[in-house]
């Protein structure tokens, strides 16, 4: 029993393409802004709410 590992299987960018009709990629794209939307606005609610803490420790030194 012999078995070629020299070429492993990888999947080419035509394989990946006809894995997923334009509609869905198109709601993949979707859910990638809306997540990343999401991503930036907890980090800018983050960021924001370290200010107002540290305006407060300086303003009470």
């Amino acid at each position: 029993m012999s078995h070629d590992h020299a070429a492993p299987h990888t999947a080419s960018n035509a394989d990946l393409e006809d894995s997923f009709t334009n509609p869905e990629w198109s709601e993949f794209r979707k859910a990638d802004v809306k997540a990343g939307t999401a991503i930036v606005a907890l980090m800018l609610s983050i960021f924001c709410t370290g200010i107002v803490l540290y305006t407060i420790v300086v303003i009470t030194l």
